[in-house]
């Protein structure tokens, strides 16, 4: 049975379709819908690169079959970087070119003729068909062989990631979006450069799973998971930022040293009570890390010294350095046995005056003023302002003579006449046993 060729009228009310699919699939269509829109048609793999490139435009994202989905289609077409340069300029009328002058004017008329003709579609098996898979391992780098395994199971295994609903959402959300060619990922790449935020959107959605497999290396660090992941995302923006396609390099390569970057800087700074500067933690880390290889090669801990010698610093710095790495302990954590005794119980409070001691002041207080009751007022009170007697404030000569309006000699003259007065070895004595050695 010969196929039908694709008008521009055949074309939109395709499109309508389409768009009903999207609006009830959150804005994904799937390959298997795509091509089975189209099956009635005779499209070139011209003419689907540009409907592909135009389907972006609109905002409609279309997810490639799973590996696991039997794709029997009589035909398939893939991805070309030209969907994506020029996906911005496509309209539906330029997603339907290369149909024959004659068959446009059948049922539209036009003030001029399509001089593009079909070129004869070749035969495509089963195994040509776009998948998750497209790409075999060997065009994959490490870092996308291992992003693309990310799931729940692949998480439940690790220690300190808690797979709960959260966790199982964000990687639902991005597991929608694909990985990107080579060819893909150069175009995009240098559209982003030129500052296209749509293609810098695709870099990103297309790298999201990524950042989860380097996060997952840094889980039980003093962080939660997903705010690793989000540190990790901002690491691969700013990365996508600094790429330069143009040098070679896959940009997951590239990416993955932002992206550890940022989780590290981020971990220094927050995963800690008190902070340590992150300059601070370098340098912990290279000490730990010296110390470590010190350790094989000596069969034995390296002391302070022998530290200090390799990283040419002093000992007494190499201590301090590893003193900042000590963990902290609360104070309500539990010792012993016993469920009701805490660490603050057997902490010691120097600020607090034992009650002996709080005993000692007050009888000292009060034979103090007994003594003092030998001077006059005025002397009484100069010496309680001047030595902080009343409120713990001391003050200054000339302080107290603007509160009584007298000179600042003539302040100090009746504070010396009222130490003279208590320096009365009687009186001294009243004092002498209240004196620390």
């Amino acid at each position: 049975m010969a196929k039908k060729t694709l008008d521009p009228l055949a074309f939109k009310s395709i499109l309508k379709t389409l768009n009903s699919f999207k609006n009830s699939q959150n804005g994904v269509i799937s390959e298997k819908q795509l091509i089975e829109s189209f099956i009635e048609y005779d499209v070139t793999d011209e003419q689907m690169t540009n409907i592909r490139a135009y389907l972006a435009t609109q905002d409609i994202t279309v997810q490639k079959i799973a590996p696991n989905v039997s794709a029997k289609r009589d035909k398939a077409v893939s991805n070309t970087a030209g969907s994506i340069t020029s996906a911005s300029k496509i309209s539906p009328d330029k997603a339907t070119s290369g149909i024959s002058g004659s068959s446009v004017n059948k049922s539209h008329d036009t003030d001029s003729e399509s001089t593009d003709e079909f070129d004869d579609e070749e035969e495509i098996n089963d195994e040509d068909i776009l998948s998750d898979d497209e790409f075999s391992d060997d065009e994959l780098s490490d870092e996308d062989k291992d992003a693309r395994n990310i799931n729940i199971d692949s998480l439940k295994s690790i220690e300190s990631i808690s797979t709960d609903d959260p966790v199982r959402i964000y990687l639902k959300q991005i597991g929608i979006y694909p990985l990107l060619s080579k060819e893909e990922e150069y175009a995009l790449a240098c559209r982003s450069r030129d500052g296209d935020a749509y293609a810098k959107s695709r870099l990103i959605e297309s790298n999201l799973r990524l950042v989860v497999s380097v996060a997952k290396h840094y889980v039980g660090r003093g962080m939660n998971f997903l705010d690793l992941i989000q540190e990790g995302n901002l690491g691969l923006m700013h990365g996508i930022d600094k790429f330069d396609p143009d040098k070679g390099f896959k940009l997951s390569t590239y990416v993955t040293w932002w992206i550890k970057q940022s989780i590290i800087r981020s971990l220094a700074d927050h995963s800690r009570t008190i902070r340590v500067p992150v300059h601070v933690v370098e340098l912990i880390n290279k000490t730990k890390r010296i110390s470590r290889e010190m350790s094989l090669e000596l069969g034995h801990e390296p002391s302070l010294e022998e530290l200090a010698e390799r990283m040419d610093l002093s000992s007494e710095r190499i201590a301090e350095i590893l003193s900042y790495d000590n963990g902290l302990t609360s104070l309500d954590s539990k010792v012993g046995d016993d469920e009701d005794s805490e660490l603050s119980n057997f902490v010691k409070d120097d600020k607090i005056i034992s009650p002996e001691q709080n005993a000692n002041h007050i009888m000292m207080r009060e034979e103090l003023d007994k003594t003092l009751c030998v001077l006059s007022d005025k002397e009484k009170t100069v010496i309680e302002y001047r030595y902080g007697l009343i409120d713990g404030q001391e003050r200054t000569l000339e302080e107290i003579g603007q509160m009584y309006g007298l000179t600042r000699e003539r302040i100090r003259q009746i504070e010396s006449k009222a130490i003279r007065k208590l320096q009365n070895p009687k009186y001294k004595r009243m004092l002498t046993g209240f004196l620390e050695d």
